[in-house]
């Protein structure tokens, strides 16, 4: 025996259902539209990171150089953590390494942009001369690196992490860096990375090896190119 349901109860419902079903196809309408408005944030971060970083960098110096003056330098990494904005920080942990011609002094690095301090390990784990003649320095570096981070578009945010070294004893005209591409493979979607490294809370866009020349407005008091100016090689890989 099926119960009766109350007349004022079936009314309710009546009334009930038809807002119901306009509920259901408004969330259905607007989850697709909120969806397309995330996807279209979040690549304009890409875009304006991309804008960002190229009004701050110079563009990537020629290869067209003399052999003499080419160092050609690698970069593996091995993690990445620790992404902290509050100190404009990240954590690096990986492998640096450089192949030249000359005296080795043309080996040795500067961290431009290392937190400092007892923050960052920096040691040599090899240092050789190849068949060629040509010298060849690796060191292993892991710590706390400086990092530009801009949450405009929060949580829609498209963020650089770069790795910047120089060699801070010979200026542009005398050492450039090229980016050691040949000792890559083409297994990995990204040059430089240890396969499966994995961000929180990110997703890895891209990567990419390059160079700059890099100004200093001063002569550091030994004017060998330009009175109150000198231009340094800078090796940059940024994810």
């Amino acid at each position: 025996m099926t119960p009766e349901i109350p007349e004022s109860q079936e009314q309710d419902q009546y009334k009930r259902s038809p807002q119901a079903h306009r509920r259901s196809w408004l969330i259905g309408l607007t989850t697709p539209v909120f969806i397309g408005i995330a996807v279209l944030i979040g690549s304009f971060a890409l875009q304006h990171l991309q804008q960002s970083h190229d009004a701050i960098h110079p563009p990537a110096v020629s290869t067209n150089v003399p052999e003499s003056t080419k160092v050609y330098f690698g970069i593996y990494t091995l993690n990445i953590g620790n992404i902290d904005y509050s100190s404009k920080t990240y954590e690096f942990d990986g492998y640096v390494w450089l192949r030249f011609d000359g005296d080795s002094s043309r080996g040795q690095l500067e961290l431009m942009n290392a937190r400092g301090g007892n923050l960052v390990d920096f040691n040599a784990i090899d240092n050789r001369i190849l068949p060629d003649g040509s010298r060849y320095v690796a060191y292993h570096v892991k710590g706390m690196f400086l990092a530009k981070y801009n949450l405009r578009h929060f949580p829609f945010d498209a963020q650089s992490l770069t790795f910047e070294v120089e060699n801070p004893l010979s200026e542009i005209k005398d050492y450039v860096f090229v980016p050691d591409s040949a000792s890559f493979g083409k297994k990995s979607a990204f040059i430089g990375l240890e396969p499966g490294l994995n961000l929180v809370e990110y997703d890895i866009h891209s990567t990419r090896i390059y160079a700059a020349d890099h100004a200093y407005l001063t002569d550091f008091g030994i004017p060998e190119s330009a009175v109150g100016e000198s231009h340094f090689s800078r090796a940059i890989f940024e994810i």
